[in-house]
């Protein structure tokens, strides 16, 4: 069985409406004012990272990218200055979380219901449906059913970059809404015994769910 991985990085999320590392900070400035109670420590950040231009006399660092924000704060963090870290990851968060679209049913009346059925997420919910080897069963949005090709001739795997989770919500949304034969999972620990139904999921730089973010 032939076997292919597939990295992912921010560029994937970004047409969903995710922000990347170089407009990160001026979309988190935008979201702070649509509610700056909620989002109260957000001027703390920024105003953290208007004191890291004081860096820039001493190495040369893009104070607009966020992975090279959270690399200084590692630094500061490892100095003992770790208060402003936990401020900058739950900003992060925060952040992601916000602008991570919502997946609703789809509506099961449209003749045309092949092109109707993610609306506008639809290359990211075949891109999970072909990483799984799963074949449609159904001809309209009542009855679909998704199962595990009987014979699978490849073997997939996604090493992704980014926090967010996007790909998760996708397959959460998939067994949630339609009937699945099999129990697809992500599998983010590495073991000997992984099942024909599930995908290795590396995320290189931590995930939002368990707050571990690694610049």
């Amino acid at each position: 069985m032939d076997k292919t991985v597939y990295i992912l990085g921010a560029g994937f999320s970004a047409p969903l409406g995710l922000p990347v590392m170089s407009n990160f900070l001026e979309m988190s400035k935008d979201m702070y004012l649509t509610n700056t109670i909620r989002y109260k420590d957000f001027p703390k950040v920024f105003e953290s990272i208007d004191k890291m231009h004081k860096t820039k006399s001493y190495y040369s660092t893009d104070l607009f990218n966020i992975e090279e924000i959270l690399s200084i704060l590692e630094m500061r963090d490892l100095c003992g200055y770790s208060k402003n870290r936990k401020i900058f990851i739950n900003y992060l968060i925060d952040v992601i979380e916000y602008h991570t679209p919502t997946f609703s049913r789809p509506n099961s009346q449209p003749a045309n219901w092949y092109d109707h059925m993610f609306s506008s997420f639809r290359d990211y919910f075949w891109f999970i449906a072909s990483m799984f080897s799963m074949q449609v069963i159904g001809n309209n949005m009542s009855n679909l059913m998704f199962e595990l090709q009987n014979q699978k001739s490849m073997s997939y795997g996604i090493i992704t970059l980014n926090y967010d989770l996007i790909l998760e919500n996708i397959l959460y949304y998939i067994k949630s809404i339609f009937n699945c034969r099999n129990n697809f999972l992500l599998e983010k620990t590495i073991n000997n015994s992984l099942s024909s139904s599930s995908v290795y999921l590396s995320k290189l730089h931590g995930s939002i769910d368990n707050r571990i973010i690694i610049p």
